[in-house]
């Protein structure tokens, strides 16, 4: 039997990563003043490597914690019910590149924030593994030095400047940063290929927990809202579809969740099972994400896609982080490769 009930130290984990991103990130910040402003949150990461939240799972003679990837999952369900920028898992995974390619130095200027760290979504690479051409999408990239990319193949740091053609684009989540570039031919500064490391594993197993995280808030939020918006008397949480509506959420929120601790678990125990758990906490947390997403806005209504509300916040982030790593139709296609896990 696996005992998926937290530690009382996970638990104090939980409770002052909560309390400060309650105080540092309210989702009150990513309202239009009178537009919105992205790379708002670089200050709070910052403040989040100071604390050691986000050298959490790196070993402790790399400048790290040195916990596992359990509590590093725990925390980034936390930053997904915050909609923190999705820069948090570019410093996290970059610092563990870093750190695994011996380069201790810039593993810690990426944990204190003096080196910023973007992702890179893959539009039409010839190649998932190096050398890389093709088109690419840039997330949350303006300012940044490194930019992360993982795929199957593996996950590495390419520097800014390798980069061409960068084009601002309008991102279907106004909050971030979007730009179209392309790399010719370029090989990453540091890169961890799959078979030689689980890097690529790990920043999909915690864009998974950020998922759930924005999965469960939506819910959350919805629920919250139900209770209080009356209709023809009294509050619509009454009426029986809206009720379905609810459970649903739950049921997925739930489920995605209990998978993605499941992946956490194989991951840290070194399961042989880690692949396919790890994907399938992608897939789970994504339709979770997307769909929650969609039903907390449809619960609030007409003043769901407005911008002083946040319901639409979910379902826009929700998509930037499928296509990170691997969207929705291709983690499907790679779990139909995996063996199935034998227990």
């Amino acid at each position: 039997m696996i005992d998926l009930e937290l530690s009382t130290e996970q638990n104090e984990i939980l409770a002052s990563v909560a309390d400060f991103l309650a105080q540092e990130a309210p989702l009150e910040r990513l309202n239009p003043k009178p537009t919105p402003k992205p790379n708002q949150d670089q200050a709070t990461l910052v403040k989040l490597g100071e604390l050691g939240y986000l050298g959490l799972g790196l070993a402790e003679e790399h400048g790290g914690v040195g916990l596992s990837a359990i509590e590093e999952t725990l925390v980034f369900r936390e930053f997904g019910r915050f909609l923190l920028t999705p820069a948090v898992l570019g410093s996290v995974i970059g610092a563990r590149i870093a750190a695994e390619a011996g380069k201790e130095e810039v593993a810690q200027a990426i944990l204190s924030g003096a080196t910023r760290v973007g992702l890179a979504i893959g539009v039409h690479p010839k190649t998932l593994a190096p050398p890389f051409t093709g088109a690419f999408q840039l997330v949350e990239a303006v300012g940044a030095d490194l930019i992360l990319f993982w795929s199957e193949q593996g996950a590495g740091l390419i520097s800014a400047s390798a980069f061409t053609s960068r084009e601002g684009l309008e991102s279907i989540d106004s909050t971030i940063t979007l730009e179209a570039a392309r790399l010719d031919g370029v090989t990453p500064d540091l890169w961890v290929a799959a078979a030689a490391g689980d890097v690529n594993l790990r920043a999909t197993l915690l864009s998974s927990a950020l998922l759930v995280g924005m999965s469960e808030a939506a819910r959350d939020l919805a629920v919250e809202y139900v209770k209080v918006r009356e209709q023809f008397g009294q509050p619509i949480g009454a009426f029986q579809s809206v009720k379905h509506r609810c459970s649903d959420m739950a049921v997925r929120a739930g489920a995605a969740w209990s998978q993605a601790l499941y992946a956490a678990l194989e991951m840290a125990e070194l399961g042989k099972g880690s692949v396919f758990q790890i994907v399938a906490a992608k897939i789970m947390a994504t339709e979770a994400g997307l769909k929650n997403g969609h039903a907390c806005i449809q619960n609030h209504g007409g003043i769901g896609f407005t911008g002083e509300h946040h319901p639409h916040l979910f379902l826009k982030r929700s998509h930037v982080f499928d296509q990170l790593g691997g969207g929705l139709k291709r983690q499907q296609l790679l779990m139909l490769k995996q063996p199935a896990p034998q227990h």
